[in-house]
């Protein structure tokens, strides 16, 4: 896994500041920013149908913190933890950028 793959998922999240999806009943409308080189902000409003003729709202934010991935397993064997970063969970792979940390707790 190359290093600092997070930061590639950052960069390609980066090129838009904002984005938009819209269904019969739901809407979404979704801001990005990036206020340190190590973090990437994700704020999203959702307008969800409420059946009654109006739109129940909705806000969310995710603060992310990026880090270098390929660190991670080493940190969690200091803590008993085997661990490996990969492209996904199982058969299912993230977009390019995103990793998944798996692991198991070592025995003894």
């Amino acid at each position: 896994m190359p290093r600092r793959t997070c930061w590639r998922w950052r960069e390609r999240r980066s090129a838009r500041e904002s984005s938009g999806r819209v269904a019969a009943d739901w809407a979404v409308i979704t801001q990005y920013s990036r206020p340190t080189p190590d973090r990437f902000i994700r704020e999203a409003t959702t307008f969800v149908a409420d059946g009654a003729g109006g739109w129940r709202r909705d806000q969310v934010r995710h603060e992310n913190v990026l880090v270098d991935t390929s660190r991670i397993p080493a940190l969690l064997r200091e803590h008993g933890v085997d661990a490996v970063v990969g492209p996904g969970f199982g058969e299912a792979e993230l977009p390019p950028g995103l990793v998944a940390v798996t692991g198991r707790k070592l025995a003894g």
